[in-house]
């Protein structure tokens, strides 16, 4: 069995509606709304129950996304990420070859070559100039957005003594990239690994700054808190770990996911973290204190990709029940189900001002929602 075969077959694991009257509201009659429903709240300083569901009940139908368009990319996702401005979207197909698409237009304007196997991880730096990327060829990859070219290649091979003196597995097809993530100032990546470990490396000497290790599987995803300052990891472990970037030492190991934990982010503020699994849920985790305070039920099938909405209050989950669900944290409730892809969605991302909503799936497709 080759890389590419063993790795798609990690990502795929990873991997009666009812009608719903769309109500469009101009953005003024939104604002105009939440301003009266503060005031009366103020004003009476009441809180009752019913007054906070009158005020969710109108938001959320003030904000109600739709199907803007359909790019199709004829070819099975890994993943999808929207640049920084929202424009255009990295494109991870089951393939060696790197794509962009401009949303605007709905066509491929950019390939990236050079991978020798199936790419399985790529997204933006945060100023949208540098594309980073990783592959079944067990290197890391950055790319001149500009220009088209390849201006960096790491590869694996010259860190496998450290890997030697801590596990009995030296072969190096244990160096699968399964993430890789910027920092939030893009001097520094971090590397999910399918040998159970992340690294953290600075991007202009691609020397590795930390090695954490404590998972005992593969690792799904990595990201970075907005503060720079701890990373969260996913693994097939069924666990989420919470680290230090200055000390690598693992400051949380939040338990609770019955099967593999496939995404796990920070919320805007770094105060809460929320994860995905193979389980069908959904659980958001106080960092402080490591422990669960809700869970979201609703997905049929393994849940693949979680994303914050700007706000910290909302988030969107999609599944391999193949929809898209936006869920109100503090009601535990969900408040749309996005549907469309014809088979199970590997992927979402949500846009910076939480106006667009993009999602990819086995169906070859790519859908932005607004």
């Amino acid at each position: 069995m080759n890389d590419s075969s063993f790795t798609n077959k990690e990502n795929d694991e990873r991997t009666t509606p009812l009608k719903k009257k769309k109500i469009t509201t101009p953005a003024l009659f939104k604002d105009g709304i939440k301003l009266i429903l503060q005031n009366w709240i103020r004003i009476a300083d009441i809180k009752l129950g019913w007054i906070d569901d009158f005020e969710k009940l109108i938001m959320d139908y003030a904000k109600h996304f739709k199907l803007l368009k359909i790019l199709y990319v004829q070819l099975s996702m890994v993943s999808a990420r929207l640049s920084p401005d929202g424009k255009r979207v990295v494109i991870v197909p089951y393939s060696a070859v790197i794509r962009i698409w401009d949303i605007a237009t709905k066509v491929q304007s950019q390939t990236f070559s050079g991978h020798g196997d199936s790419v399985t991880a790529a997204e933006f730096s945060p100023d949208g100039c540098t594309i980073v990327s990783g592959a079944n060829d067990k290197t890391i990859r950055f790319w001149d957005v500009k220009t088209g070219t390849e201006v960096m290649k790491w590869g694996m091979d010259h860190i496998q003594v450290m890997q030697n003196i801590y596990s009995k597995r030296s072969k190096l097809d244990f160096k699968i990239v399964c993430d890789v993530k910027f920092s939030p100032n893009g001097k520094s990546i971090a590397v999910g690994l399918s040998d159970n470990t992340i690294e953290l490396r600075d991007v202009q000497s691609g020397n590795i700054i930390q090695q954490l290790r404590g998972h005992v599987g593969r690792v799904w995803s990595v990201q970075f808190s907005s503060n720079g300052q701890m990373i969260v990891s996913a693994s097939s472990d069924s666990t989420i770990g919470v680290w230090s970037v200055n000390t690598g030492e693992i400051l949380k190991q939040l338990k609770g996911h019955s099967g593999g934990v496939t995404c796990a982010i920070f919320s805007p503020d770094d105060r809460f973290i929320a994860s995905c699994s193979h389980d069908t849920t959904i659980r958001i985790w106080d960092v402080q204190s490591g422990e669960t305070v809700t869970i979201l039920e609703g997905h049929s099938s393994y849940v693949t990709c979680i994303r914050y909405f700007p706000d910290g209050q909302k988030i969107v989950s999609c599944s391999g029940d193949r929809t898209i669900r936006i869920w109100d944290i503090k009601s535990k409730q969900e408040i749309q189900k996005l549907k469309g892809h014809s088979e199970g969605v590997i992927g979402v991302d949500i846009s910076q001002d939480g106006n667009t909503i993009i999602s990819c799936a086995y169906d070859k497709t790519v859908r932005v929602w607004e």
